[in-house]
Parts: C-alpha cells; sequence; structure tokens
C-alpha cells in the first residue's frame, strides 16, 4: 500500500512540474547598456489604442494544480482511477488556476506609437493620464538606437 501511495504522490509531483514548466519564462534582469538612455529623439504619437496586460508568474497554475490533483485522487476507489482522477484535477487545476491569475493580475494600458527621427517606436503606456494622438514626445533611446522610454514634451 506505501509502495502505491508513492508511486501517487510522484505522478502527482510530475504532473504538477509539468504544467508549471510550460507557464514559466525567463528574461534578462540586468543589463544597464540597454536600460541606459543615451540619446532623446523629439517625436509625435501617431496612434495611441487602449489594451490589456496580464502579468502572469505561474503561481495560480501551480497552486491550482496542486489543489485539483489533491480534490482529484479523492475521486474512485481504486489505484488506478485514483491516479486518473489526480492526473485529470491537476490538469483542471492547472488550467483554472491560469485563468484565475490572468483575470485577478489584468490591467487597462494604451499601446503608443510613436514617430520619431525617421523611426517608428512601440510601447505599451500604463501612463496616467495617458498620451493621445498628436502629442509631441521624447523618445529615449540606448547605445543600439533601442526605445527605452517615452515622456511627454512641453515644447
Amino acid at each position: 500500500m506505501k509502495m502505491k501511495s508513492f508511486a501517487f504522490l510522484l505522478l502527482s509531483i510530475a504532473s504538477t512540474m509539468i504544467f508549471c514548466q510550460c507557464t514559466s519564462s525567463s528574461q534578462v534582469t540586468y543589463a544597464p547598456h540597454r536600460t541606459t538612455p543615451n540619446k532623446a529623439l523629439s517625436g509625435v504619437v501617431t496612434s495611441s489604442y487602449p489594451v490589456r496586460v496580464t502579468k502572469r508568474s505561474g503561481a495560480g497554475a501551480a497552486i491550482g494544480s496542486i489543489g485539483g490533483a489533491v480534490l482529484g485522487s479523492q475521486v474512485g476507489s481504486g489505484f488506478t482511477a485514483r491516479a486518473a482522477g489526480s492526473m485529470a484535477g491537476s490538469w483542471l487545476g492547472g488550467i483554472g488556476g491560469h485563468a484565475t491569475e490572468g483575470a485577478i493580475r489584468s490591467r487597462s494600458a494604451r499601446e503608443i506609437t510613436v514617430n520619431a527621427g525617421g523611426r517608428i517606436y512601440r510601447t505599451i503606456s500604463k501612463a496616467n493620464p495617458p498620451l493621445q494622438r498628436g502629442d509631441r514626445v521624447l523618445v529615449l533611446t540606448n547605445v543600439y538606437g533601442q526605445m527605452v522610454s517615452i515622456i511627454p514634451s512641453s515644447y
């Protein structure tokens, strides 16, 4: 009986790890040459549209997957039925947790397009009040010419 419980636990943990690995992402966390402004270009906002921004950490999927596995293991009376219930509960709980986290952490923003120095720059802005079409701005760029920031201009 202990061997079946151990196999069931390993199956649940493996399912949770696989599902959570699919929702994680990596990014560069320290690169000062990419984030330090090197040049300021004057420009004009050519478009400004409302969008929804969602930031997910994967915690919702992990918690939902674990909870679903625990609840799913209560289905049926044999080892096979409990293992199948645990797997199905893990996947359904992970999907539900992922969706719930997205709904909770979603917020309004604007997609801003700017024409500066003959180039087009796009960004997502959560600034309040938002930049509107026709607003004059300064586009701050790094050493590679990539946009670092857009700030309102008062000229």
